[in-house]
């Protein structure tokens, strides 16, 4: 959307609000959830590179 077209909207109401906060936490809870996975996928990836350099 653009900046113009924004300021041609109405305000939002107080539920509108708190539904798109409610949003908001919920998307950065998923976000932190698949971050904090991949990372241990990574951690495991590291983990078996260095056992097969180690067989190598």
């Amino acid at each position: 959307m653009r900046l113009s077209d924004a300021a041609n909207l109405p305000e939002p109401d107080d539920s509108g609000v708190a539904f798109l906060k409610r949003s908001v936490e919920t998307l950065t809870s998923k976000r932190t959830e698949c971050v904090v996975r991949i990372n241990e996928i990574l951690e495991d990836l590291r983990a078996e590179s260095a056992d097969l350099e180690d067989v190598c």
